[in-house]
């Protein structure tokens, strides 16, 4: 487990009975944001509601306030190579890997290119260092009550994210299921 004490910024999912986690890094370009149900069964719930636009709208800062913060953190790795030639075929993109079909001429004069393969992996890793991430390819009113400090254990299935703070796109996502 990653023990660290700093003032990262805490922000509260009521609906879906969850908390989460902004740590900045060094530059504040970027963000490491992590979403932790508070039912140890409940990421698949948290899962299907956070979308982008849910992700905007749960960390906006008037929804995010800094908070002493003890926090308790699995190192993890994981890597994962994908194929998506039949992805990106079901998006009609298919012709690209045909040799007959292929219109490459926008990357190169050539006019005998095609795409032969494709593949895609990824890679993240957190530990006490940092983290590493590699990849190619009606109204309601409601308040919320400030505490003190707070001890966010991450010691059940979570969800993370990636984040340029400039730009508020998701870089990375991933689902971490054995803490």
């Amino acid at each position: 487990m990653i023990l660290m004490k700093e003032k990262p910024s805490i922000f509260q999912i009521e609906k879906l009975q969850a908390i989460g986690l902004q740590l900045c890094y060094k530059s504040h370009d970027l963000s490491l944001l992590i979403l932790l149900p508070e039912d140890i069964h409940g990421l698949d719930q948290l899962e299907k509601a956070a979308t982008c636009e849910q992700l905007k709208e749960w960390t906006s800062t008037d929804m995010m306030e800094p908070y002493d913060v003890k926090l308790h953190l699995s190192k993890f790795k994981m890597e994962e190579t994908y194929n998506p030639k039949s992805s990106l075929s079901s998006m009609r993109m298919s012709d690209a890997f045909y040799r007959g079909k292929a219109d490459l001429s926008g990357m190169s004069a050539e006019r005998h290119l095609f795409l032969s393969n494709i593949s895609h992996k990824s890679f993240v890793e957190i530990n006490k260092q940092g983290t590493e991430v590699v990849a190619g390819i009606g109204s309601e009113v409601g308040f919320r009550v400030r505490l003190p400090s707070i001890e966010f254990n991450a010691d059940h299935p979570l969800l993370f994210f990636i984040r340029n703070n400039k730009t508020n796109s998701i870089l990375f996502y991933g689902r971490f299921c054995c803490p």
